[in-house]
């Protein structure tokens, strides 16, 4: 299942978004972290439904930041563009649960390496 993000005018969202559609690996992660998580921890989803979910709230809150006046710190710390702080906001949701396919205790510092 594809993940669907609203790229409006940003090239860069729409070409990432083709390379994590099409990058088998990363959803096969996905499948294994949902079944730490759901089958064998008996918690919440966490694989592409989950990361669906929170990457597309992370991108509407950033631009709902945005609209809102309030500085990117990558656009004013590091000179990028906003359109690079909505790549780094997605690519934050979509790996920040990578970890759980290898185990949910410490799962952040497994997505960290994974990632």
């Amino acid at each position: 299942m594809p993940i669907n993000l609203p790229a409006r005018h940003n090239e860069k969202l729409a070409q990432l978004m083709e390379v994590i559609n099409q990058d088998r690996e990363l959803h096969q992660l996905w499948k294994c972290a949902n079944i730490n998580a759901v089958d064998r921890s008996g918690i919440s989803d966490h694989g592409e439904v989950h990361i669906r979910i929170v990457a597309n709230i992370a991108l509407k809150l950033l631009r709902l930041l945005d609209a809102g006046g309030v500085p990117m710190n990558v656009v004013k710390d590091y000179g990028m563009t906003v359109q690079d702080a909505e790549i780094i906001v997605v690519l934050g949701a979509c790996f920040h649960d990578l970890g759980i396919s290898i185990h949910r205790n410490h799962h952040e510092n497994h997505s960290l390496i994974i990632a």
